[in-house]
């Protein structure tokens, strides 16, 4: 079986809650990680400006969720973490 295909951010934009994101205060959210943190399954973060943000986000996410931007957001993550698994194939990083 093919797998579904995934929505466009318009579409994301249109059918879900969103959580806006702003460093100057203008939204909800001054940071990626306060809107991390109050996030629920099937929502969607929407970062509004051009940051740059520089978080570590070493979280546990809910199921479904995106984080989107439409004017070139720029994420810098200043550390990440990986974890290897005998067990499975690959690395996860966080």
């Amino acid at each position: 079986p093919q797998a579904p295909a995934l929505p466009t951010v318009a579409e994301l934009l249109k059918t879900r809650e969103v959580l806006k994101v702003a460093q100057d205060g203008s939204e909800r959210f001054k940071t990626i990680r306060e809107a991390f943190d109050a996030v629920q399954p099937h929502q969607v973060i929407l970062v509004t400006d051009k940051g740059p943000y520089r978080e570590s986000l070493n979280i546990s996410i809910p199921a479904n969720v995106a984080l989107v931007s439409v004017v070139r957001t720029r994420i810098e993550v200043p550390t990440y973490y990986s974890w290897f698994d005998e067990g499975k194939k690959g690395k996860y990083y966080y």
